[in-house]
């Protein structure tokens, strides 16, 4: 095995991690892990962070408002634009989220 090459990665797959982001580009321009489908651990693959929601899969809450980039994706709201943790959509759909986890109806 070379120094560059990891366990689970193959010289003859374009893919190792299954991520949809061939490990060329993983290695030479997102600077992922091409052996990882899910660099940052927040929940979404690299590839969709890439070419679905434009979000950085390096970062795991790429706008920095305090919620990471799944979630925001899981509750419609916007993973690239900071948003306070207390705006009335926000609230709104994680109060809703809490009464359904506790079996309460929400508002």
């Amino acid at each position: 095995m070379s120094p560059t090459t990891s366990p689970t990665s193959s010289p003859t797959k374009l893919d190792s991690d299954g991520d949809g982001l061939p490990d060329s580009e993983e290695i030479d321009i997102y600077g992922t892990n091409h052996s990882i489908a899910d660099t940052d651990g927040d929940g979404l693959n690299d590839g969709d962070e890439v070419i679905t929601h434009q979000t950085d899969p390096l970062v795991a809450d790429t706008d920095g408002d305090g919620l990471n980039d799944k979630d925001e994706v899981d509750n419609e709201t916007d993973p690239l634009q900071k948003e306070p943790t207390t705006s009335p959509t926000k609230v709104r759909r994680y109060s809703d989220r809490f009464a359904l986890t506790v079996g309460q109806s929400s508002l």
